[in-house]
């Protein structure tokens, strides 16, 4: 009968697969632990059920009060690799339908945040220059098959080549923080156990420099960074071919206290027109289909800037909530709409937009290719309301 680690070995190999985690569990049910079991199944059963819902919501209350009974023994033999105590803290979520986070009772510890999602802890935040035993990383991912994880600086090509473990290769997302040695980010970068990542964040002009080089960067589908005019300067160098699909640029204080999905944003004064006009001769600019720019702090300067720039001919979603521009950005970039000819999706959320947006929106091409238009909390009312449902209509 297959043991313990031949069942985390078949999940790690096939990461994005259910049926190795419910026949684990079945294997748990068999041999005594039935609430970790349990907590496999429903975190799973999560996964199938639209958030909100009534059942959403009592299964996702007890999946979470599970994991909080639960939580140090279940993490226990990697607290004890590292050499850290398994005393754990709730982490910060904002509602229902998150997976459940936890942060270490002590920040120096080297494994500092854990996420479990469909059972296993899915994504951490590790500490490589704190880890003293480089087999504690190792076990780590043995016992969980990490799937997105954050590496934490200091990284140099020695400690890389110490810490690195074949098991890694569970890895698709990655996110790398300054400040990183230039022959560090070179290694991680072009490490073989690293060869499925296809989600990265960095946070520097450094990292983009050494990123553009690398083999990583061929393989990306998602490239998240901070928005900085030397960071988009620097992907301007960046490999030409049709894998890159999205890129999120956002605040770099927001990368250093987010995880991948869920950047905490912060307002800069970043809407001149010389950024975004860097940002449209991105190397990658013709490839994307989506493109994620949630408060980076564009005004109405920088949104005519946008609308003046190069073609995104692929693109199909459009992220800009949470921005300074008014209608008058906005009538600018109504009237060059065909800098996004195939847009389909249009987020501006939490905007200054006005009925008069609305009305401008409605009265331009661009309203005939979108699907959807997000416009809560913004300041339209019936008048700007009626104009884009009389549009949407005609269309």
């Amino acid at each position: 009968m297959p043991d313990r680690d031949s069942f985390l070995a078949a999940i790690a190999a096939a990461p994005a697969d259910d049926l190795p985690r419910l026949v684990f569990a079945d294997f748990l049910d068999e041999n005594g632990e039935p609430d970790r079991a349990r907590f496999i199944r429903d975190q799973i059963a999560l996964t199938k059920l639209r958030p909100g819902t009534d059942e959403y919501k009592t299964l996702f209350r007890r999946t979470a009060d599970t994991l909080r009974a639960n939580l140090p023994g279940w993490v226990q033999s990697a607290c004890d690799a590292f050499g850290q105590s398994s005393e754990w803290q709730p982490g910060k979520t904002t509602g229902p339908g998150l997976p459940i986070r936890f942060k270490a009772a002590d920040a120096g510890h080297p494994l500092q945040h854990v996420e479990f999602a469909r059972g296993f802890v899915d994504w951490a935040v590790l500490r490589l220059g704190n880890v003293r035993d480089p087999s504690a990383v190792d076990r780590l991912f043995a016992e969980h098959p990490l799937t997105r994880m954050r590496f934490a600086p200091p990284v140099a090509r020695g400690r890389w080549q110490e810490l690195a473990t074949p098991r890694m290769r569970s890895l698709r997302t990655l996110h790398l923080t300054d400040p990183v040695s230039p022959d560090g980010a070179d290694a991680v970068f072009a490490s073989p156990v690293l060869d499925q990542v296809t989600r990265l964040t960095i946070d520097s002009a450094t990292l983009a420099e050494q990123l553009v080089r690398s083999p990583m960067a061929r393989r990306l589908v998602t490239l998240r960074t901070a928005f900085d005019r030397a960071v988009l300067t620097a992907l301007q160098e960046f490999p030409m071919d049709d894998r890159l699909q999205e890129f999120c640029a956002h605040p770099s204080s927001a990368l250093a206290a987010a995880n991948l999905l869920k950047p905490v944003f912060r307002r800069q004064p970043t809407g001149t027109d010389e950024i975004w006009s860097t940002l449209s001769r991105v190397a990658f600019r013709g490839t994307l289909k989506r493109l994620d720019l949630t408060r980076c702090g564009m005004t109405d300067d920088g949104l005519a800037a946008f609308a003046r720039g190069e073609r995104w001919v692929r693109l199909q979603g459009l992220k800009l909530g949470g921005n300074r521009f008014t209608d008058r950005g906005w009538a600018d970039y109504c009237r060059g709409w065909r800098t996004t000819p195939e847009l389909t999706y249009l987020d501006a959320r939490r905007t200054r937009l006005t009925d008069a947006a609305a009305v401008a929106l409605a009265r331009s091409g661009l309203v005939q290719t979108l699907r959807t238009i997000d416009l809560r909390g913004c300041r339209i009312g019936g008048k700007g309301a009626a104009a884009l449902a009389a549009a949407a209509r005609a269309g």
